[in-house]
Formats: C-alpha cells, sequence, structure tokens
C-alpha cells in the first residue's frame, strides 16, 4: 500500500522532472530570440552586411543535422550533459536562421506573433498536461497533416500560388498546435510512470522547443507584414 509520504514523493519528483523540461525548454528560447536579434546588428554595425548570409546558412546546417545527433545522444550518451550540449547547439543554429526575419517583418508583427505563440503554446501544453484523456490520436493527427502540408509544398514550389502557400501554413499551425498537445502527453505519461531521467528531460525540452518555434514563424507569415 502507497503511504502519503510515498505519493508526495512521487509528486515532487513529477515537478522536479517538468521543472527541468520547462528550464530547458525557456533557455532555448532565450538562445535563438536573443541571437536571432543579435546576429543582424551585430552584421550591420560590426561586419559586413552580406555576412548575414553566412550566419542563416550555418543555421541551415545546423538545423539539418543536428537534431539527428540530438535523437542518438539521448537514446546512447551515458550523461545528459552531451544531448544538453547538442540541444544548445541547436537553439544557436536556429537563432542564425531567424535572425533573417527581423529583415523581412517589422518588429510590430514579430511581437505579436511571439506574444500570440506564447498564449497558445501555454494553452495546449495545459490541455497535454490536464487532460485525463488519451491523447496519441493528436500525434497521428499532427503527422499526417505536416506531411501532407510537406507534400503540398513541394507542389506549391512549381506553382508559385500564393493562397495555397496560406492555407498550408494554416494546416502546419494546426499539426503542430496538436503536437504540442501530445508531447505534453508523453511527458506526462514517462514521468508519472516513473521513467524520466535527464537525457529524456532535455530531449522533451527540445521536442516542446520546436513545437514553439515552428508555431512561432507559421504565425509570422500569417499576421506578416513584410518590410519594404
Amino acid at each position: 500500500m502507497e503511504t502519503n509520504n510515498e505519493i508526495y514523493s512521487t509528486d515532487s519528483r513529477n515537478e522536479v522532472s517538468f521543472a527541468k523540461v520547462f528550464g530547458w525548454l525557456f533557455l532555448g528560447i532565450a538562445i535563438s530570440g536573443s541571437l536571432s536579434y543579435l546576429v543582424p546588428l551585430l552584421c550591420v554595425t560590426v561586419l559586413n552586411p552580406s555576412s548575414l548570409i553566412g550566419f542563416i546558412i550555418a543555421g541551415v546546417f545546423i538545423q539539418l543535422i543536428v537534431p539527428f545527433i540530438i535523437s542518438f545522444k539521448t537514446m546512447f550518451a551515458q550523461k545528459a550533459s552531451k544531448v544538453a550540449f547538442w540541444y544548445v547547439v541547436d537553439a544557436i543554429g536556429m537563432g542564425f536562421l531567424l535572425s533573417s526575419i527581423w529583415l523581412a517583418y517589422d518588429t510590430t508583427t514579430i511581437m505579436l506573433a511571439l506574444l500570440t505563440s506564447a498564449g497558445v503554446f501555454g494553452v495546449m501544453a495545459l490541455y497535454g498536461l490536464l487532460s485525463k484523456r488519451n491523447l496519441n490520436h493528436l500525434g497521428t493527427f499532427g503527422i499526417m497533416f505536416l506531411f501532407g502540408a510537406i507534400v503540398v509544398s513541394l507542389f506549391n514550389f512549381f506553382i508559385g500560388s500564393a493562397a495555397v502557400d496560406y492555407f498550408v501554413s494554416i494546416a502546419v499551425l494546426a499539426a503542430v498546435l496538436a503536437l504540442v498537445a501530445f508531447d505534453m502527453f508523453r511527458i506526462k505519461s514517462i514521468a508519472y510512470a516513473g521513467l524520466m531521467n535527464d537525457n529524456l528531460g532535455v530531449y522533451f525540452a527540445f521536442m516542446l522547443y520546436t513545437d514553439f518555434i515552428n508555431i512561432f514563424i507559421r504565425l509570422v507569415v500569417l499576421l506578416g507584414n513584410r518590410n519594404q
């Protein structure tokens, strides 16, 4: 029979697990957000403005490679610091990649998209955390919508339809919102099963971080007023 002390101990461990996940999440967002603003400023005031292209290319390269390294390290690394290192590298690369947003869109659009992203992300995360239902169907829905959106985007690359691009952005946004709830459901399930460890804590932070960034990017596109 489980005693009250055991229940409190389990609850405390779960709270620590969630705190670590969200701590890493906020760190990644802070790194990417800061660099996305500072890199263009550095290129304009200190370096050559054309050097921004180099940062963006570096960001693309990091985003193509590092997520696979994070997945591999999560499964096989003995120390969580190795997973955390690559997570920070990924956040830096995303900061480089997002640096072009400050040149393409006005500040009002970016700040509105950021606040809206935080709001909708928080709502879906709370739903995933508090819901008593099995949310595996949201994971299936999100993955299917993302796959479909990617296929349509490839066709639209040759067509160049602004309307199709707009609806693809909406579809991707809906898919990612579903994945936020699903990821939080997975985190909750693993934490309450007592299976959470430091590697998984960083990995799930990376998953939520990726969800948040994708929500932000899509909202910038949907709400965006481009700089002339």
